[in-house]
């Protein structure tokens, strides 16, 4: 059996396995935004559910075209749910970072 993204990130990381997909969100955040996310947080309800959903899914990743797969839910988010918070102030997940976090996990540091 493969070894999972999130095992890969604990055991590079140091992470507690129950919190890696909440660092996967994370990282997955335009810097500028992760302190944002974490103040706007608790009073925009279930703005982050789909990031996290897709951070999940990225979590369990054990290969390149499951990574993709979980890259791809991204661009199926619910427009109409809050859509200020995700994207008017640029609080969601970018596939690129999360892209280039699976190449560096998957293939090493040199992608």
């Amino acid at each position: 059996m493969s070894i999972t993204l999130a095992e890969r990130i604990s055991q590079r990381h140091g992470i507690a396995p129950e919190r890696v997909a909440d660092w996967v969100f994370r990282q997955g955040l335009p810097p500028a935004r992760r302190l944002l996310v974490i103040l706007v947080g608790p009073f925009a309800g279930g703005a982050f559910s789909h990031d996290r959903q897709v951070a999940e899914d990225f979590s369990r990743a054990t290969n390149r075209e499951q990574v993709t797969d979980a890259i791809n839910l991204l661009h199926r988010a619910p427009v109409y749910e809050h859509a200020f918070v995700r994207g008017t102030l640029g609080c969601r997940l970018s596939g690129r970072r999360l892209a280039a976090l699976a190449n560096d996990l998957l293939y090493g540091p040199t992608g």
